[in-house]
Order: structure tokens, then C-alpha cells, then sequence
């Protein structure tokens, strides 16, 4: 039966990518048809003559199925600013339907196990109008919510689960990601969260 998540973030660099291939990692050892896309990404390097995003390859590597790049990351753009700045720089613009519809191939292949990693955190603009949190919408699958665990993150976490209900979207479960070895008592962090949050914590 095929599962598929929709991975977002309370901010940029909370660790999606990070926390999305190790999910994909585990789902590998269990022998399951893996899958993680990217739809829309800022930021590249290159290689020869294409470009890249580093968080849509990291996602390719650790699936197990292998898809064409332009399949994975079909919205990619330069410049490492939010998709909505980085595409105005590139005088392109795109909609969050049209997201959606660019991933339908990757999506109707064989998978057991799908994550769809968002750009940024959960309200980042993608155009004048919609955020990455309608692109979301659009997908229909349940979220996992990667909180960064660093001094403010309790504001942020809050304010996106809080974002999250309000749409009535489904909440699989939610991870603590520690960013510095030395924030100082994340174990009262995590606490905290678990009693605001009605959703699983995942290990």
C-alpha cells in the first residue's frame, strides 16, 4: 500500500533534507520501494554543464527508486533566496497547482514509501499569493513536521502546528532535530512540545 508524506519545517535549515533521507534510509532496510522528491527548490551547484540542488540529490540517493532529475525537483531556481524571490530574479513565476501537477509522474510510479519535501518552512512564499503550506494542501498527504531545536524554536513550533490545524490538515507526527550540540536543555524543549502537540513524536 503506498504511503506518502509531505515533509515541512518550522524554518529554513531545521534539517529536512537531513531528516528525510534517514527516514527513506530506514524504509531501504525494511525493502520497501522508496521515493523522495523535492518539488521545488532554491539554490544549485553545478556539475558539467547542468545544475543541480544539493537537497533534491541527497533525496535521489536515498531512495530506491531512481527517477530522471527534472522528476524530483521539477521547479528549481538559482539564486539561494525563497522560490517566490528566486523566481521573480528569473522572471518566472509558477502556482502552487502547477507544483503538483509537475510531480504526478514521480507519483504514479510504483513506491511503498513517499516523501514530497517542501522548500523553506511551512508558510514560505512561492509567489504573491500562496505559500509552500498550500502546496501542501494540495498533495493531501499527512505531514511531518521537522522542528529545528535551537533558542525560538518554540515560537516557531507552535505558530506552524497552530497554522497546521487551522487548515484541519493531518499531522502524521513531528521531529526534534537538535542543530547545535550545545542548546542548552533541549530534553525541557522536546517536553514542552510533546504536550502542545497532538501528534507522535518520531524517533
Amino acid at each position: 500500500m503506498k504511503k506518502c508524506f509531505f515533509i515541512t519545517g518550522t524554518d529554513t535549515h531545521v534539517g529536512k533534507t537531513y531528516v528525510s533521507c534517514n527516514l527513506l534510509m530506514r524504509m531501504n532496510q525494511l525493502q520497501l520501494r522508496t521515493l523522495g522528491i523535492k518539488p521545488v527548490a532554491s539554490g544549485t551547484i553545478q556539475h558539467k554543464l547542468n545544475y543541480y540542488n544539493e537537497d533534491a540529490l541527497h533525496l535521489s540517493q536515498a531512495s530506491s527508486i531512481k527517477l530522471p532529475y527534472d522528476q524530483i525537483n521539477p521547479f528549481l531556481f538559482q539564486a539561494p533566496v525563497s522560490p517566490h524571490l528566486a523566481a521573480e530574479l528569473e522572471q518566472r513565476s509558477f502556482q502552487a497547482c502547477d507544483v503538483v501537477s509537475a510531480c504526478q509522474a514521480a507519483l504514479s510510479t510504483e513506491f511503498d514509501f513517499c516523501l514530497i519535501e517542501g522548500a523553506g518552512g511551512w508558510l514560505t512564499p512561492i509567489n504573491g499569493t500562496e505559500t509552500m503550506a498550500d502546496v501542501a494542501t494540495l498533495f493531501q498527504c499527512p505531514l511531518i513536521l521537522v522542528i529545528g531545536l535551537r533558542l525560538g524554536c518554540l515560537n516557531h513550533a507552535l505558530l506552524t502546528y497552530e497554522n497546521i490545524k487551522q487548515r484541519g490538515l493531518p499531522l502524521e507526527g513531528w521531529v526534534a532535530n537538535q542543530l547545535d550540540a550545545d542548546t542548552p536543555h533541549p530534553e525541557h524543549m522536546i517536553s514542552l512540545l510533546k504536550k502542545k502537540i497532538d501528534a507522535p513524536i518520531i524517533t
